[in-house]
């Protein structure tokens, strides 16, 4: 089984002991990854579903795929995004241990506590799903239908480039894995508004993209389905000649669509936001990037309900993303209790050095686990985005420097406490979520 790790690579390849006996047991090569033998272990997995074996092995056989895909994907792209690291994307999709039991422990009326274990099947984890949390390898094996004719490799590498957590992940380093085709369909008629807006389009040049976009939103599901159907795919589609003179007003090419594209793109990526500055605000509170460092008695009773506001923003942002980080070391902890010991310490407000040497392992152990900078980077970039809904705030120059500087000020606030001596919002927040 490939598991993310802290080598050059980003993971690395442990046997799996339990899986290699049972498929010696039933004569099938390790090896061999034909969609016959995904039927087979299938089969055996559906007819005494509580057998964790089989679902082990096929647990096995998707992460292959899963980590030569992000080999593949970081190749492609780290040229042109040099922000990303194998390791983090494995990190995304490469989480599941190996386990085939879930160990916990249970507290006695005495006091005590008592151990117990469960072995990991089917049910297992689908109600470890509805609780918010499984290994990504098990969610392509749940969500795989062995009768579409496609094989374990061919889904799994799909379903990484749907990944939430790696799409995340993609985004703020400024990679947006979406063609240009669906991302114009999937964005509403008010954003490509604003992101045109942002791009420095107006007037009648405006006023058209915004009918050409409601055109392609009217011609686009059509069009998509019946390429659906003539190819059997759900990707691929690109509009052709017939499609872009359907649309209004019409195209000679495809240049106005992708002109609506780069503008999304741009308005999406980081540093390339629409700009927020404060209305009347902004002069007693200065850059928005500024404000963490603001004195509460300094600011009008606007300015602190914008404060509360900002963090309100902040705290709905982070805490989906923390559990879903939480969440995904929770596995490892019974297994490897330092982890646990470093979300706690963290929590609590310790020093990343001060819980390598509680924890008695190196500062880039700590470092690693935690992904502070991923972390605090993701919640206030998608904070920024929430913040632009927000009437006290208004677009004012196409400028990344002072974007730039902003989307640090919410990472800044993040990583500061409210008062002197006390704790991060972050680690409160991680408090709440680990206890």
């Amino acid at each position: 089984m490939w598991i993310a790790a802290d080598s050059a690579d980003g993971a690395r390849e442990v046997s799996i002991n339990t899986a290699e006996e049972f498929l010696r047991k039933n004569s099938v090569s390790a090896h061999e990854t034909t969609k016959d033998i995904d039927d087979f272990l299938f089969e055996l997995t559906n007819k005494k579903i509580e057998n964790a074996e089989p679902l082990l092995c096929l647990r096995c056989r998707a992460s292959r795929p899963v980590y030569f895909e992000i080999i593949s994907l970081h190749n492609k792209y780290k040229s042109q995004y040099s922000d990303l690291e194998k390791e983090d994307m494995a990190a995304c999709v490469l989480n599941d241990s190996g386990d085939i039991y879930l160990r916990s422990s249970n507290s006695k009326s005495d006091g005590s506590s008592m151990s117990s274990r469960r072995q990991l099947n089917w049910d297992v984890f689908l109600e470890m799903k509805d609780r918010g949390y499984r290994p990504f390898g098990v969610e392509v094996i749940q969500t795989y239908k062995p009768d579409k004719g496609v094989t374990i490799s061919t889904w799994a590498k799909r379903k990484v480039l749907g990944n939430a957590e790696l799409k995340k992940y993609f985004r703020s380093s400024g990679l947006l894995l979406i063609s240009p085709w669906a991302l114009i369909a999937d964005t509403s008629s008010k954003r490509v508004r604003d992101a045109c807006e942002a791009f420095g389009l107006s007037g009648d040049q405006l006023t058209n993209l915004q009918e050409l976009h409601s055109s392609y939103l009217d011609h686009y599901p059509l069009a998509k389905d019946q390429f659906r159907k003539q190819t059997g795919k759900n990707y691929g589609w690109e509009p052709d000649k017939e499609f872009l003179e359907s649309l209004s007003p019409k195209q000679e090419n495809d240049e106005n669509l992708r002109l609506i594209d780069q503008s999304i793109r741009n308005y999406l990526f980081c540093g390339k936001y629409i700009l927020i500055s404060l209305d009347d605000k902004e002069e007693k509170l200065g850059n928005l990037s500024d404000f963490t460092s603001v004195e509460e008695e300094d600011l009008t009773e606007d300015g602190v309900d914008l404060m509360m506001k900002i963090t309100k923003v902040l705290r709905h942002v982070a805490f989906p993303v923390l559990k879903e980080a939480i969440a995904s070391d929770r596995l490892k902890w019974e297994k490897k209790p330092e982890r646990k010991l470093v979300w706690e310490l963290y929590s609590q407000g310790f020093s990343q050095r001060e819980i390598a040497s509680n924890c008695e392992r190196g500062q880039a152990f700590v470092s690693k686990l935690l992904k502070e900078k991923f972390l605090t980077e993701s919640i206030a970039q998608e904070s920024a985005l929430e913040l632009i809904k927000l009437p006290e705030f208004r677009s004012a120059s196409q400028d990344p420097a002072v974007l730039d500087r902003m989307i640090e000020g919410l990472r800044n606030h993040l990583l500061s406490s409210e008062q002197e001596g006390d704790t991060a919002l972050i680690c409160k927040w991680i408090f709440e979520i680990i206890n």
